[in-house]
């Protein structure tokens, strides 16, 4: 892989870990405990809203030595697959696969920080409220779609 990729790659890495850990620093100071609408209008609204989530995702349940577990299982594979396309010069793999791991850490760095993943994005709609999330679990979600899509498209050809 070129180093122009790799330089990239580490990039979008570190931005995602500095972002995601910025935005929450502020979300800890500065959101009060009711938090903040700043969409209010039926029949979506949209705020901030400050929750530690000591579960998984979507708040499923478990204990915190099976969460490390899993944790662990999946960045390492993630951490397996980085080192694979490095090899094979997969510059089309590798940028989203390194965000999601980012992401990753950046929970993980949570955790262990606060005992819990610091969540605020709050979106509700016809009276549904969606799981509370962050930039992070954001960033997981849209580079799992873009690697399904590459995949798909690979597959296709």
């Amino acid at each position: 892989m070129p180093h122009k990729y790799k330089i990239l790659a580490l990039a979008i890495g570190v931005d995602v870990i500095f972002f995601d850990q910025l935005i929450k620093y502020f979300i800890l100071k500065k959101i009060p405990e009711v938090g903040i609408s700043f969409i209010s209008t039926e029949p979506i609204t949209m705020g901030l809203t400050l929750v530690k989530n000591v579960n998984i995702a979507f708040g499923i349940p478990l204990p915190q030595v099976a969460i490390f577990a899993i944790i662990a299982i999946i960045l390492g594979l993630l951490g397996y697959f980085i080192f694979q396309n490095f090899k094979t010069e997969s510059k089309l793999i590798i940028l989203p696969l390194i965000a999601v791991v980012a992401a990753a850490v950046s929970n993980l760095v949570d955790r262990l920080i606060h005992g819990g993943v610091i969540d605020y994005f709050s979106i509700s709609t016809y009276n549904y409220q969606y799981p509370i999330f962050n930039l992070a679990d954001a960033v997981i979600v849209i580079g799992i779609v873009i690697l399904f899509i590459i995949n798909f498209k690979q597959k296709k050809i």
